[in-house]
C-alpha cells in the first residue's frame, strides 16, 4: 500500500504527524511556516541580487539535502523561481 501527502499528494512520504503522512516540504510548511517563510525570503532576495541561479540551487540540494525548514523554504522558492 502505497502512501501519499496529505498536503500535495506525492508518494515520496517521509513524515507522520497526527494521523497523516507528509512528504518534509510540506511538512515543514504547514508546521514550522516562519523558519519556512523565512528560507523563501532570504533565497528571493538573494535571486533578486545576483547572488544566486535557482537551478545551480536546486542542483546543490540534491548533494546536500535541506535538513531544516528555512533549507526546504528556500529550496521551495529556488524550484518555483527556476520555472
Amino acid at each position: 500500500m502505497s502512501r501519499k501527502c496529505a498536503c500535495c499528494d506525492t508518494l515520496e512520504v517521509e513524515i507522520f504527524h497526527n494521523e497523516d503522512f507528509y512528504c518534509a516540504m510540506c511538512y515543514h510548511e504547514t508546521y514550522n511556516l516562519i523558519d519556512f517563510e523565512q528560507g523563501y525570503f532570504m533565497a528571493c532576495a538573494d535571486f533578486k541580487a545576483g547572488d544566486i541561479k535557482p537551478q545551480a540551487a536546486v542542483m546543490s540540494f540534491d548533494y546536500d539535502p535541506p535538513d531544516c525548514a528555512r533549507h526546504y523554504g528556500y529550496l521551495k522558492a529556488c524550484i518555483e523561481l527556476g520555472e
